[in-house]
């Protein structure tokens, strides 16, 4: 970060310093919601979630990113913010996908959308490269999350819906199970090859007795 970069705030510089996260940034909270963001691994979370609590901040959100229409993981996003000012804080998680993708694959970009993917695919990966050079490596996929209950009560919740809606599990989880969908189900509805309801086979009005 250089001299005139904006400062990140002692809680993220904290965790970078402690080397539990990695592409500590400040952000622009008008354009995309958050004060500021850091990537890290599932095993770090709990230890995470315990500083930040100490500094003052409470989990706000906890969700999944599905990316494995374009070959990516997935990942965990975690929402922390503060009640005594707001700063949102994003943490993102990489886990591995918990399944093959079985959905269409991904419309071929053409012309200056194709460009603009390839050069934002370069710059990524050149800056992996550059991170990974001075000791920084990005975090890699985690099989499955780590449970930071014991520190925020509301993500027992947060982590049962995850791994109801994704199938995604955290390690150390009091009681995971389902908290929206029967148990026995064998499907997880958020994944984005789980399908279209215009696809059902039935629809209400053929459900509806004559």
């Amino acid at each position: 970060m250089s001299d005139d970069s904006p400062q990140r705030s002692e809680s993220l510089q904290r965790l970078y310093d402690d080397k539990l996260v990695v592409q500590a940034e400040v952000r622009d909270h008008a354009q995309g919601g958050f004060h500021e963001s850091c990537i890290a691994a599932a095993a770090a979370l709990p230890e995470i979630a315990a500083k930040l609590r100490e500094d003052g901040f409470y989990l706000e959100m906890l969700t999944c990113l599905d990316r494995r229409q374009t070959g990516e993981e997935m990942a965990l996003i975690y929402t922390f913010n503060r009640f005594d000012r707001a700063h949102r804080l994003r943490v993102e998680s990489p886990i591995a996908a918990v399944a093959e993708w079985r959905g269409p694959a991904p419309a071929p970009l053409k012309g200056a959308a194709a460009k603009k993917k390839a050069e934002a695919d370069k710059a990524k990966a050149e800056a992996a490269a550059a991170r990974a050079a001075a000791g920084e490596p990005d975090p890699d996929p985690a099989a499955e999350g780590a449970s930071i209950a014991s520190v925020f009560r509301s993500a027992d919740w947060y982590e049962r819906e995850v791994y109801d809606m994704y199938g995604v599990t955290f390690a150390g989880h009091p009681d995971l199970k389902r908290i929206l969908l029967p148990e026995d189900a064998d499907f997880h509805a958020l994944l984005k090859d789980f399908g279209r309801i215009d696809e059902a086979e039935t629809t209400l009005d053929d459900q509806r007795p004559s």
